[in-house]
């Protein structure tokens, strides 16, 4: 394994001696010979309250001069585990600082203020509904704190992995607002497999609303990746959930699917079994549903 000449470095000191130089290195603003010492502390698990502390404030330090919001996470992720798992005066010592880094990073107003207080009062609460999460999450300002958002949706998650609402959401934050698509995916995948009839978290519709747009949203990552037999799964499986639990008109929410569905059905040369089937299951043709829903549609 390769060795930073750092790390070599400091190989040779004591735990006791490399804390004293990152926190003289901190004192004098060199954050990142700090930090890097900090980390290696850590990874010898020496004193790891005194450590992530400061650890926590060189991250902060690093957000304010460096406007980097990755720096901004990763202190307050840092406090988060410290009030979550230290001794309590412990979590007495930190959770002043977290709270003022709360304000500072967020600016945030007195309602948004009052939604990361409420998320840590749901972390202990005996049973947390995942529909609190969820309304959590959505009734906070993405624009200041987006991993907020995505904790709130993950922990609801966390406790009804089939919350086809929260899955949705949880899928085009990180696709729209992270520009992770990568990560959203999993999310779409789980909701397009699941009955919107066994999801009591919402109503049948918006269960199954949900459900098409996500088929809607997955269909086109899936062909501009070229993967036109899923495309097509996909198309079929938002046209069951359609007759199933809504009414016929909701198709135009799916319009991009549809067109999608037609090119990829023609790049592998399946457009007139596609066709046939959608007849024979559906009374319904590829033309007609173009006609009606497609006209002069963009896909991006």
């Amino acid at each position: 394994m390769n060795v930073s000449p750092f790390n070599e470095t400091l190989h040779h000191q004591s735990n006791r001696a490399i804390y004293r130089s990152a926190r003289k290195w901190y004192k004098e603003n060199k954050l990142h010979e700090s930090k890097s010492a900090l980390r290696y502390l850590l990874n010898r698990q020496y004193a790891p309250f005194r450590v992530k502390v400061l650890l926590a404030r060189c991250y902060e330090r690093l957000s304010f001069l460096l406007k980097d919001i990755e720096y901004e996470d990763l202190a307050r992720e840092i406090y988060e585990d410290i009030i979550a798992t230290a001794r309590r005066r412990h979590r007495r010592k930190v959770t002043g600082e977290y709270n003022r880094l709360m304000n500072r990073i967020y600016e945030l107003n007195e309602n948004e203020y009052r939604a990361f207080i409420k998320a840590r009062q749901l972390h202990t609460e005996q049973a947390p509904t995942p529909k609190k999460w969820l309304l959590l999450g959505s009734n906070f300002n993405i624009r200041k704190d987006v991993d907020f958002v995505i904790n709130a949706y993950r922990n609801a998650i966390e406790i009804d992995p089939n919350y086809i609402m929260a899955l949705y959401r949880l899928g085009y934050v990180y696709q729209f607002n992270k520009g992770n698509v990568q990560s959203a995916i999993p999310c779409y995948v789980r909701l397009v497999k699941l009955n919107p009839a066994e999801d009591h978290n919402e109503s049948e519709t918006d269960n199954a609303r949900c459900v098409l747009d996500g088929c809607n949203q997955l269909g086109k990552i899936y062909f501009h990746r070229k993967e036109y037999r899923k495309v097509i799964a996909l198309f079929n499986q938002a046209l069951r959930i359609q007759s199933e639990f809504l009414p016929a008109d909701i198709l135009s929410g799916i319009r991009e699917l549809i067109y999608l569905a037609d090119l990829s059905a023609k790049q592998i040369q399946i457009r007139d079994t596609l066709d046939s089937h959608l007849k024979r299951v559906y009374y319904l043709s590829l033309n007609q549903l173009l006609s009606k829903y497609c006209r002069e549609i963009t896909v991006a």
